[in-house]
This record gives C-alpha cells, sequence and structure tokens, in this order.
C-alpha cells in the first residue's frame, strides 16, 4: 500500500486563497467531476469543502482530455483532491 500526503482540507485554506488560485479550483472540480459523469456515471453526493483537499504544486497547468478535447486550467498552485466517497455512485460497464 502507498499512502500519499494529499493536502489540507479546503475548508482550512479558504480564507486565504487567491482569487485566481480558487478559481481555478472551482474549475479543477467541474471538469473532473465532468469527466468522472461522462465516463462512470458518477455522482459524489456529499460534496463540501471539507471533502476536498488542496495539494501544493509547481505545475503551472493541469490538463485534461474530455471527449477527445484536451482541457488546460491554470493550477495557480493547487491540485485538487476529491475525497469522502462514501455516498457516491457510479457506473461501470454494464
Amino acid at each position: 500500500m502507498v499512502m500519499e500526503d494529499c493536502g489540507e482540507l479546503m475548508v482550512d485554506l479558504i480564507d486565504d486563497l487567491h482569487p485566481y488560485a480558487l478559481l481555478s479550483i472551482l474549475k479543477q472540480i467541474i471538469v473532473g467531476l465532468m469527466i468522472a459523469e461522462q465516463v462512470f456515471e458518477f455522482e459524489h453526493r456529499d460534496l463540501h469543502s471539507g471533502n476536498i483537499l488542496l495539494q501544493p504544486t509547481h505545475q503551472h497547468s493541469i490538463r485534461f482530455t474530455f471527449d477527445n478535447k484536451a482541457i488546460t486550467i491554470p493550477s495557480y498552485g493547487f491540485l485538487v483532491k476529491i475525497i469522502d466517497t462514501t455516498f457516491s455512485r457510479l457506473k461501470y460497464g454494464k
């Protein structure tokens, strides 16, 4: 088993986030959930700032692929990790 430090809770950092960082975080969440919905019919069902971890990064941007189109989002120093999928729904295959 490998453990990863996925960062700090968004709820603990939100008051100190730069507006551009907050916009990047929201975009990462939206695009990530959009892709998860398309691929797995995923629903989190308990998403709030206490279930979002912010991991510092030196990457300038994050690249997603959706419908064979590249989506690039400036990171403004953070990668988003969504946690606590206890109440989530997903469908894999049939």
